[in-house]
This record gives structure tokens, C-alpha cells and sequence, in this order.
């Protein structure tokens, strides 16, 4: 219009685009505080247990905003904690499809699928929720967990090795690589174990009893 010499009608066209362009923010802008809300829902129903109620929420939460990924994510977490492992594993492969760089996303799934017995795509995820973010301890752990049920205990102690690594105050994991080293018949590196982890934390049980039954089978 400007180049027809039609000045105004230009003027009135940009007012009305730039009068869209910020309608489309405002409502962007109202679809998150709306979906925030649900989330905050969903956390505190996640944070006592009422699991049911915390779907519920996020299921609005992803009506609201489809194309966040961090809701389905959670409502995954949610329908597995509810023992519904069919329905987050489609939450999470479902994140997987649209982001496949999430480890996050990889490492929940590794340990919905272990749970419906599909042990070798739980292996596979564990595997690529760490290709993906090596620092990620917990996707250590959970493989180190998925190698003890199978008896693999050296598998599993090179993998407490980097979760320690990567979290050196953490009692419970020397606890935890000590039990592995018990099962190996290494009661010495179990025993350093069991002090560190006591010496970290002296209120955990588990270290106690662990060293109790080492000492025991060296006949103390």
C-alpha cells in the first residue's frame, strides 16, 4: 500500500498486525500462567503421594500446552509411580520422538520398560540416558541396579565408581558399592566401604548392618 501511495490503509494494516502479534502473546502468555498453576497442582499432589490427583492436573497442564514436553515428562513420573507403566512409557518415547537429545527422558524410560520386563530397551536407554549426559549419577545407578538383579556385581561396582565420582558425599552409594563388594567375597574394599559411608553419614542404618553381616562371614 505504501508503494500505491496509500499511506493510511499501510498505517491501519501494521496497527492491526502489530494489534494481533500482541494478542497471540497475551494469550501465549495466559495459556502458561494457566498451565503453571496445574503443574503447581500436580506437585503438591505428587509430594503427598496422591498420585491419581497429580495426573489429573497434568492432564489439563498438556491440554493447555501440547507442545511442552516437561508436562508429559511428569506425567509419566506420575503414571509410573501408580504402577501404570504402559502409559508412561508412551508419555516418555513420546518425549523421546519429539526431543530425542532428553536424557531425562531416556532414563525414565530404561526403568518403566525394565519394569514390563522388556530388560534389553532397558538396558539400551540406561545406556543412552548416559551417552547423552554422562554426569547424570542416577542413570549410573539405575544401570548398576539393572547388573545386580542380573548378579553382574562388577558391572554394577564400576558403575557406583562414577555415581560416587560424580556425588562424593553421598553415604548411601558407598553403603550400596560396599553390599557389592560382600557378594564378590572382597570383604576388605567392603568394609572401607561401610566405614566411609558411616564416617559420611553416622545414622545410616544400613551401613551398621551391612559392616555387622561383613564382619560376621570374616568370623568376627
Amino acid at each position: 500500500y505504501l508503494a500505491l501511495g496509500d499511506e493510511d490503509m499501510s498505517t491501519r494494516l501494521m496497527e492491526q498486525s502489530l494489534e494481533v502479534g500482541l494478542s497471540r502473546r497475551a494469550e501465549v502468555e495466559a495459556r502458561r500462567t494457566l498451565a503453571e498453576k496445574h503443574v503447581l497442582q500436580a506437585t503438591i499432589s505428587g509430594g503427598s503421594g496422591q498420585y491419581e490427583q497429580a495426573v489429573l492436573a497434568l492432564d489439563k497442564a498438556v491440554l493447555i500446552e501440547p507442545k511442552n514436553l516437561m508436562h508429559r515428562l511428569n506425567r509419566g513420573r506420575a503414571y509410573y509411580e501408580l504402577g501404570l507403566y504402559d502409559l508412561a512409557r508412551a508419555d516418555y518415547e513420546y518425549v523421546i520422538l519429539k526431543d530425542p537429545q532428553g536424557a531425562d527422558a531416556y532414563y525414565y524410560l530404561a526403568l518403566t520398560v525394565g519394569e514390563l520386563g522388556h530388560f534389553g530397551y532397558s538396558l539400551e536407554s540406561f545406556e543412552e540416558a548416559i551417552r547423552l549426559d554422562p554426569g547424570n549419577r542416577l542413570a549410573y545407578i539405575g544401570r548398576a541396579k539393572f547388573y545386580r538383579d542380573r548378579h553382574q556385581y562388577e558391572q554394577a561396582i564400576q558403575d557406583y565408581d562414577q555415581a560416587i565420582w560424580l556425588d562424593q558425599g553421598n553415604a548411601k552409594l558407598y553403603a550400596e558399592r560396599g553390599a557389592f563388594f560382600t557378594q564378590l567375597g572382597q570383604f576388605d574394599r567392603a568394609i572401607e566401604d561401610f566405614d566411609a559411608a558411616i564416617d559420611l553419614d553416622p545414622n545410616l542404618a544400613s551401613a551398621y548392618s551391612h559392616r555387622g553381616d561383613t564382619y560376621r562371614q570374616l568370623g568376627h
